[in-house]
């Protein structure tokens, strides 16, 4: 896991994993994340990644966009 300061309370983050998911099989699957997000104040951050993983014997990997807000209590 990465992160790095952009500009403006920015902060990009990236990370790359490997997956066991069948022990028999040894089948590995592998991805990436990559995040940015900004801190909108000191309780509120936004935040976008995208995702990708690929998948061992499968037709079609999965990437996945996200966009979303977090605020603390």
């Amino acid at each position: 896991f990465r992160s790095a300061p952009l500009t403006a309370g920015y902060t990009a983050h990236a990370v790359y994993f490997k997956d066991k998911t069948d022990t028999q099989a040894a089948t590995d699957n592998d991805g990436y994340k990559l995040a940015v997000t900004k801190a909108f104040s000191k309780r509120t951050t936004g935040y976008v990644a995208y995702v990708a993983t690929d998948y061992v014997g499968a037709t079609a990997d999965n990437k996945t966009y996200v966009v979303g807000l977090a605020h603390s209590f």
